[in-house]
């Protein structure tokens, strides 16, 4: 089983003194719990043996004496740490010395305990690695100013996690010191746990500090070990020849063990040695005197020990030690006196401030972003220690809104859910960020204090890179904190659920060097445009930023792209390549009938102003990007790809094209039909017209075609130049299906087909086999109805769009 901040303490007297290890510091609530496991009680008498009836302040020390002069006596050897008070021969003498010594040893209850040993060994000498010097000389010791800062201006490397120590404050009092819980015993032995109720805080909560005695040795029939309690501290009180080793411990309410450093500074009392195991020890501090330190130290591969070889000088070193240390106390040539180790809190060193914390939350309803900011202030033991000024620095990222309106929103509480807003000034900075700052008085008057704040900050929906911290369905969007009193910071992301999120792909573009995104159309740049929310319509807003492209290369822009649902912009990367030839042109618009394709079209005829972006470049036509259909009516574009003959480029020039329906139409007629010089006979004869070559042009571009018939009747009277005879009754016309049919004023059908393509069909091809009549128009004259002269008329044509029949 692990074990954190045990401390084990072997400690031992060796003069005609008593001696003490002591808790000490500022107030606060505490009670002692002692399992004693001899069951041994204590009697009024055995009481008196650890001070007197009156009550001892916070500075009394409170020795194995008897009567009012020796209380005062070590009363005023407290309140005056570094002069040595006088030696006291009645202690070994003193009746009540006895009265305590009989109690310990005969009078018990419960099972029979493991007794104290009386053992007389010398300690054995270690090898040093750092001779001992003073204590100035030190690597690992710190000079401080008088606030408590390191007087170098250096920065201390403190541990994450370190219990600040208080001092109990006395509750109970039976003749004059603390009632002692549970079995009160005076005199301990081995295997007694001592418990001291609410003596440090951590993290804003009480702890405790348990004592478990390994073993206590008295090497003289007389000595004796025992617990008293003053308003002062804790201390652990030996008389001579007394020698005891206990693991100090730092547990919480449960009685859970902390893993945590421990910041102490004892009183080093004349001729004592404390000594630290190497491998939880820390560093020591210290404050410059006008006088040298009487401390020296001496390092081995086993201990750090701090020795004060002086006789009359007492000194405190402040020292930072990890978790299981060992301690050994060694007081030798103590005056009559007494030598003491008294434990307090630091008054060396400004008591370690902390970073900031920082926890992000999960928010699944709204469009914002919640954290939760944590920050422990220490309480210090001198106003001094105090700092001029605590800042927190709230770095709010760049995708979330920071206004006026969410600093007045702002509440500052301490741990028992108190507003204490008012003890800060808070302030918006110049880099998006958040500042909270308190002086120096607002810090004492504090005291110590854990805060939180809630922060609730809207997110910015318009800020274009906020797909950069999307993560699925969730923006995962960091916040960070800092102060201005300890180096490092603490960032976490805070989680928002987002109903909405547009999506799409970019199409890769190939541009021009010198060119820029003024030189694009953004919406013609992506596609596949979504939203995973159904129903939500996703709009292109424009290129994230305006980007020139000023050398050959590959690039990336991004196109920014909207929910209309959330509101949400996310940024969809294109691909650019850019080169120094690029092929272009014009297309031409065209007009194309409904269920032609681009077959029925020729790339060359519908692309002009061919160029390149390099002079002297050759660009040509490639073909259409792809065979389209024209299958309905309306407008649409085809691409015809160029080439550049240099770079090898190809590009796509866009050519609009406009689809329309099919018609029926009588594309073309003969200007004239013309009969040469006739000369009737005399017997019955038809007469052919002259080929001329004329056309009779029925064109159909129809996607379902139809059969039509053409239709022929006389408009204007074929008549004489004297205008006294007519042929309107010898005109006629021989159908392709060998039919003659008279032409009158009335409309006749004279030709139907089909046509089988768009192309448009001639009727008269018909008419003529070179120069030789095979139908169509001719002449039928009986002889002696024809009158000599010139003929002209009009004839008119018909299309009708109905088969030949109907």
């Amino acid at each position: 089983m692990k074990k954190f901040i045990s401390v084990t303490l072997a400690l031992c007297i060796v003069s005609n003194s008593v001696g003490y290890i002591a808790y000490a510091g500022a107030t606060q609530e505490s009670d002692i719990v002692i399992a004693d496991n001899s069951k041994e009680n204590m009697k009024k008498e055995e009481l008196r043996a650890i001070g007197d009836d009156s009550e001892i302040d916070r500075t009394q020390s409170s020795g194995d004496l008897t009567g009012t002069e020796e209380s005062i006596k070590q009363e005023d050897d407290l309140k005056n740490p570094d002069v040595e008070k006088p030696s006291d021969k009645k202690r070994e003498t003193d009746p009540e010395d006895k009265r305590a010594e009989t109690s310990t040893t005969s009078e018990k209850s419960g099972p029979e305990e493991k007794q104290p040993t009386l053992v007389n060994e010398p300690k054995k000498a270690d090898v040093g690695l750092f001779a001992q010097q003073p204590l100035e000389s030190y690597p690992k010791n710190t000079m401080m100013n008088d606030k408590g800062l390191p007087l170098d201006g250096s920065s201390i490397p403190w541990p994450d996690s370190v219990m600040q120590l208080k001092v109990p404050k006395v509750i109970e009092w039976y003749n004059g010191t603390m009632k002692l819980k549970e079995n009160s015993i005076s005199y301990l032995a081995t295997g007694n746990v001592v418990l001291f109720k609410n003596m440090g805080i951590y993290k804003g909560k009480k702890v405790d500090v348990r004592w478990t005695f390994n073993k206590v040795t008295l090497r003289t029939s007389v000595d004796k070990v025992y617990i008293q309690v003053t308003t002062g501290g804790a201390g652990l009180w030996m008389t001579k020849n007394s020698e005891v080793e206990f693991t100090q411990t730092i547990v919480d309410e449960t009685g859970a063990e902390l893993e945590v450093s421990t910041l102490v500074e004892p009183m080093i009392s004349t001729n004592t040695t404390v000594a630290y195991d190497a491998a939880h020890f820390e560093r020591s501090f210290s404050t410059k005197k006008p006088t040298p330190s009487v401390i020296n130290v001496d390092e081995t591969a086993t201990n750090v020990s701090f020795i004060n070889p002086s006789p009359t000088v007492k000194e405190a070193v402040g020292v930072l030690v990890k978790n299981n240390l060992q301690l050994d106390i060694n007081i030798q040539n103590a005056p009559v006196g007494g030598g003491s180790v008294f434990f307090a809190p630091t008054t060396t060193v400004q008591y370690p401030y902390s970073k900031p914390n920082v926890m992000g939350q999960t928010n699944e309803v709204d469009m914002t972003a919640k954290y939760t900011v944590e920050q422990t202030l220490p309480e210090q033991s001198s106003p001094a220690f105090y700092p001029d000024k605590y800042s927190l620095d709230v770095q709010v990222n760049e995708s979330l809104k920071l206004t006026t309106a969410d600093l007045q929103k702002i509440v500052i509480k301490d741990g028992e859910g108190t507003d204490i807003t008012s003890n800060f000034s808070l302030s918006l900075g110049t880099n998006h960020n958040l500042l909270i700052t308190a002086t120096n008085a607002q810090l004492q008057a504090l005291g110590y204090k854990i805060f939180t704040i809630n922060l609730d900050l809207s997110v910015d929906t318009a800020f274009n890179r906020l797909s950069e911290y999307l993560e699925g369905t969730y923006l995962k969007i960091p916040l960070t904190v800092k102060n201005n009193l300890v180096s490092g910071e603490s960032t976490d992301k805070a989680t928002v659920k987002v109903d909405g999120i547009p999506s799409g792909s970019g199409i890769p573009q190939i541009v021009s060097k010198g060119s820029s995104t003024d030189d694009l159309i953004p919406a013609e740049l992506v596609e596949n445009l979504k939203s995973t929310k159904p129903g939500d319509t996703v709009s292109v807003v424009g290129f994230s930023e305006r980007t020139e492209f000023p050398t050959v290369g590959d690039t990336i822009i991004y196109v920014v792209i909207k929910s209309k649902h959330s509101g949400l912009q996310v940024n969809v990367p294109v691909n650019v390549t850019v080169i120094d030839a690029i092929p272009s042109g014009v297309g031409i618009p065209q007009t194309v009938l409904v269920g032609s394709s681009t077959e029925d079209l020729n790339p060359q005829d519908v692309v002009k102003d061919l160029k390149s972006t390099k002079p002297g470049d050759t660009v040509t036509v490639v073909g259409f990007s792809k065979i389209t259909e024209f299958s309905a009516v309306g407008e649409t574009t085809v691409y015809v790809v160029i080439q550049s003959q240099d770079s090898g480029i190809r590009t796509q020039v866009s050519v609009p094209v406009t689809v329309k329906e099919g018609t029926l139409t009588l594309e073309k007629v003969p200007a004239s039909i013309q009969f040469d010089n006739l000369k009737i006979q005399t017997k019955p004869q038809d007469y052919y017209p002259v080929n001329l070559g004329e056309q009779l042009l029925v064109k159909d571009t129809r996607l379902y075609k139809q059969t039509w018939t053409l239709q022929v009747n006389i408009a204007e009277s074929i008549i004489s130049g004297d205008r006294q005879h007519t042929l309107d009754n010898n005109l006629m016309y021989k159908t392709k299906e060998g039919q003659e049919k008279a032409i009158s004023s009335a409309a006749i059908n004279v030709e139907s087909a089909t046509n089988t393509n768009n192309e448009a069909v001639n009727v008269a091809s018909q008419w003529f086999n070179d120069s030789t009549w095979k139908g169509g128009f001719f002449l039928d004259i009986p002889p002696g109805t024809a009158m000599a002269g010139s003929y002209q008329g009009k004839l008119e044509w018909t299309l009708a769009n109905v088969p030949a029949n109907e």
